[in-house]
């Protein structure tokens, strides 16, 4: 981690949290939740306090109180991710807002569900919006109102296969974003 950390040292200043993203992890990779659970905690616990640290998980069940807990405790950050077979991030903020909220940071990334699908639309081209998410767009950008009218820092990362076109999605969320 410190050498990782130090290769990334000349960007200090314009760094986000670090993400650490987690797959789904299933029981032959990580036998329960409170395993991951106490891995997590004394990852924070010897982690560089020079950073912020944001969790992305891939297992909807894990998205419980005990998670949101061990958040909170450890001063790590929520990573809403929308795509693969997570719950809708709208759905996910409406449930644990309150819990969401109370956090300094939080990231949101706009994945999109279907790779395969997705690059067979665009050729492998990215140049243009072929799956066009507006409702959700717009209710993205009432999340991220939400957020920063409560004082969160928010920072969206957008995949091409969300859309199409990561930059085209990018900026169809900043005119949502009144």
């Amino acid at each position: 981690m410190e050498a990782f950390l130090s290769r990334m040292a000349p960007l200090e200043g314009l760094l986000g949290p670090l993400m650490l993203q987690f797959e789904y992890l299933n029981k032959q990779k990580m036998t329960s939740q409170k395993e991951f659970l106490a891995l997590l905690r004394r990852f924070s616990e010897h982690a560089p306090t020079t950073h912020e640290y944001a969790v992305e998980i891939r297992n909807a069940q894990y998205l419980n109180p005990p998670f949101f807990d061990l958040l909170e405790e450890c001063r790590l950050r929520p990573v809403l991710m929308q795509g693969y077979w997570m719950p809708s991030i709208v759905e996910l903020y409406k449930r644990w807002r309150e819990r969401i909220a109370s956090h300094e940071t939080v990231v949101i990334r706009l994945h999109g569900g279907d790779r395969k699908g997705m690059e067979k639309l665009t050729g492998k081209r990215w140049d243009k919006i072929v799956d066009p998410r507006d409702e959700e767009l717009s209710s993205v950008a009432d999340m991220v109102e939400d957020l920063a009218g409560h004082g969160v820092v928010v920072y969206v990362n957008v995949n091409n296969h969300y859309e199409g076109c990561a930059p085209l999605t990018i900026e169809r969320l900043r005119w949502y974003l009144k």
